[in-house]
């Protein structure tokens, strides 16, 4: 399925819907006719699988594409702010749902503007709002291979980028489940900027409430550089460890209680993590990133409450068959293939080792060096497994990152998260402030070891261009992991992986230019130079 959505990315136009939709159908009876066939069957399920995904973006580019001007202008827009992403200093992006009816006949047919606005008090989800504004194309990827901001705007239905020129006439939102949780919002914020200044007050909203705005740029580096970029972007470890977190608190609470042995205490503890997890993803501000997570862990806690095993290959699944359903286009992104990657390699070894007895040693020291080797070898696991797809898209390799998220893991898991979790429940109270002073204290301890490990790393991190190609053989190598079950399981991403090590670097290039032409760079012995470019602008 995901393949499908590859191959739709490939092709020069845009497929007919009815003909892709009337072969849907078509293969879907051919299934239902061939269900019991044991080689037709499967073969049949699979083109249709195949066939699926590369029609599902046809779809929502019907459902939610939009029309994209190809020639800047200036214009009055109104309309509904449908979504903002706060942004460093005095500067907030809103997405402005414009109304039917624009006084600029030109954008009659442009759904969604990207709307940046400067020195403006900060505008609330809902709000109706009317500026005048200069409003320019969509960009295309700056560099070859690059980031397509035109392919995925088209889908969230973003037609044009604007700048206003005046400040905007706002008319608050009528009162809603938006505001309510934007308001909520506001009030951690400044709770948190009034008990933790700096930098640690920049993470600590990364972590509780999704705005990565304040966190520095160098700082960000560091993470980067020590394999502990992952802890900043609220994703399936910190849904996790708060989820689990509330589980076991409430599992071994009730099973406390003289109730305990007359209820199915489990499932209880997994709906009560479920439903943190839900209002973790609510005031988080709800990006695609968690969403997947979200999805991805309700069906684990899902498994719990009805009895069935948890942690298996059938659940990945299940989840990235819900995203590509949601967002297809999400397949193409770096977020998707890196947590899914993580995913399958960490659930394959589970189920591998699984299947092995041990004979554990017991008592408390033997229990710390459980838990150490099990983050080592998840550490381990989901590094080599995410590794090619980091390289691929960020040039960037963690050499060191195995000795950071040992040294790190576990205090966002029992000091940040924790104390995170109970900062949010004691803020009705006004008690938080001791409990984000413990979550202070763990992010500096964070930050200290990536500091450290990124002056060690020095420049190691940094891997030349690599090739699709073989990051596509990765993920087959990943592929022939997840579909057997034999030890020979293992032959399938080694092969890959060495052989992504020893030939899918490109040739650097002897000349880049952006695709504006506003930078253009020449390579000399000692690197890149520029020969002509605005040193401001974005491709730079």
């Amino acid at each position: 399925m995901a393949g499908g959505v590859v191959v739709y990315r490939m092709v020069p136009g845009e497929p007919d819907l009815t003909i892709t939709a009337l072969m849907v159908v078509f293969l879907t009876a051919c299934v239902w006719l061939a269900r019991n066939q044991p080689v037709a069957g499967p073969v049949f399920t699979l083109v249709l699988a195949f066939l699926a995904g590369f029609g599902l973006p046809v779809l929502h580019a019907k459902l939610s594409g939009t029309e994209m001007i190809s020639f800047p202008g200036v214009a009055e827009i109104s309309g509904t702010v449908t979504g903002l992403r706060d942004t460093r200093g005095d500067r907030q992006v809103l997405f402005l749902t414009l109304k039917a009816g624009q006084a600029a006949r030109w954008l009659e047919d442009v759904r969604v503007v990207r709307l940046s606005v400067r020195d403006f008090p900060p505008v609330a989800i809902g709000s109706e709002l009317t500026v005048r504004a200069r409003l320019f194309e969509v960009p295309g990827p700056v560099a070859p291979g690059g980031y397509d901001p035109q392919f995925f705007d088209y889908f969230a239905g973003i037609g044009a980028y604007a700048s206003a020129l005046d400040p905007p006439v706002v008319n608050g939102p009528s009162p809603g489940i938006f505001q309510v949780l934007e308001a909520v919002r506001g009030s951690l914020k400044e709770k948190i900027d009034r008990q933790l200044p700096g930098n640690t007050g920049a993470v600590a909203r990364a972590l509780i409430i999704g705005d990565t705005t304040g966190i520095s740029e160098a700082d960000r580096g560091k993470m980067a550089v020590a394999g502990l970029a992952h802890v900043l972007a609220i994703s399936g470890l910190h849904l996790s460890i708060v989820a689990g977190f509330v589980f076991a608190i409430v599992r071994f609470g009730l099973a406390a209680t003289p109730f305990g042995d007359r209820m199915p205490v489990k499932s209880v503890a997994a709906v009560a993590a479920l439903a943190t997890a839900v209002a973790y993803l609510s005031i988080s501000g709800a990006s695609i990133a968690t969403i997947r997570s979200t999805i991805m862990l309700s069906m684990i806690l899902g498994a719990v409450i009805f009895g069935r095993q948890a942690f298996t290959l059938r659940n990945v699944a299940f989840a990235g068959i819900a995203i590509m359903l949601l967002a297809p286009t999400e397949v193409l992104k770096p977020g998707f293939q890196l947590s899914f990657a993580a995913v399958i390699a960490l659930v394959g070894c589970y189920e591998s080792l699984s299947e092995r007895r041990f004979d554990h040693p017991r008592g408390g020291w033997a229990r710390v060096w459980r838990y150490g080797a099990g983050l080592a070898l998840t550490s381990v696991i989901a590094g080599i497994a995410t590794a090619p797809f980091a390289a691929y898209f960020f040039q960037q390799f963690a050499p060191l990152g195995l000795v950071a998220n040992l040294l790190a893991v576990p205090v966002v898991g029992f000091l940040v998260l924790p104390a995170g979790l109970l900062a949010v429940m004691a803020a009705p109270l006004s008690l938080e402030a001791p409990f984000l002073a413990v979550m202070g204290f763990g992010i500096d301890l964070i930050l200290a070891v990536a500091e450290w490990i990124s002056s060690l790393t020095g420049n190691l991190a940094r891997v030349p261009e690599m090739s699709a190609i073989w990051l596509g053989g990765v993920v087959v190598g990943l592929a022939w992991f997840a579909f057997l079950r034999h030890p020979v399981r293992f032959a399938g991403p080694l092969a890959s992986l060495l052989g992504f090590v020893a030939f899918a670097a490109l040739p650097a290039p002897d000349v880049l230019i952006s695709d504006s032409t506003k930078a253009v760079a020449v390579r000399t012995d000692d690197g890149l130079r520029l020969v002509r470019s605005n040193r401001t602008s974005f491709a730079v």
